[in-house]
């Protein structure tokens, strides 16, 4: 009995223990920063069409689009339509584009949702890229390095690859980030720079910073940009579009 009475208190405690934690996990999560503006860039045009997949993955579909197509992963906490400026600027010059949803805006989520996007029949015979920012580009570092031969490169927005990617055969990596990033910069870009391959171009975004490549506001402790967020963005498509059509 005493043995039975042992097993239920430390099952009831389990179940306390697992209850905290869900709730402070939503708590956590319930925080994330939100699309600010992005209406426009989510309508759909006469060339090109917004739409919405059944993992609710938001598609921008050219009308007359260009073999390169790019998946991307969005920032930690961030909410995923805040990306729609540069992925529509990119739709707007031909390239399809798709911002993967991520449970809770969080990519360690869903780590594989690359998979159901460049694995679509109507595309799978696109010239695939992924890109992610910030904590998305982490993990789609870790996607790339385990499925390199599914994808032509990957595009780091403010982020790193904690996963070695110099061992990759002819590894297309684009790595850009503002100058005034007070987050990645501060203390992740020299750590793994090594893990980065030497054939990787890097480029700095003079005045910007870590929150401007979505659109949703100044994250905690990142600086605030000398340029405005729009410039940053157009920078930033320009430098993606010479990467993938090189």
């Amino acid at each position: 009995m005493k043995k039975h009475h042992i097993l239920k208190k430390l099952f009831l405690t389990l179940i306390i223990l697992f209850i905290i934690i869900f709730i402070a996990f939503n708590v956590y999560a319930s925080g994330y920063y939100h699309a600010e503006n992005c209406q426009e860039y989510l309508a759909s045009s006469e060339n090109v069409i917004v739409d919405y997949d059944s993992n609710n993955n938001i598609w921008f579909k050219p009308k007359n689009s260009k073999q390169q197509a790019i998946v991307f992963y969005p920032g930690g906490l961030v909410e995923d339509k805040a990306y729609a400026p540069i992925m529509r600027k990119l739709a707007d010059d031909g390239y399809t584009t798709v911002i993967c949803s991520m449970p809770y805006n969080l990519a360690m989520l869903r780590s594989n949702a690359a998979d159901k996007v460049i694995e679509n029949e109507e595309y799978k015979d696109k010239t695939w890229y992924l890109a992610g920012h910030s904590l998305g580009g982490a993990f789609g570092a870790r996607y790339y390095a385990k499925n390199s031969d599914k994808l032509y490169g990957l595009i780091l927005f403010a982020a790193y690859s904690d996963k070695d990617l110099t061992n990759i055969t002819d590894a297309n990596v684009l790595q850009i980030y503002g100058s005034q990033d007070n987050i990645m910069r501060a203390n992740k870009l020299e750590q793994y720079s090594s893990n980065l391959p030497s054939s990787t171009i890097e480029y700095i975004i003079e005045g910007g910073n870590h929150s401007y490549f979505g659109s949703y506001g100044v994250q905690k402790n990142d600086n605030v940009g000398t340029i405005s967020a729009e410039t940053q963005w157009n920078i930033a498509t320009r430098r993606v579009e010479q990467f993938i059509s090189k």
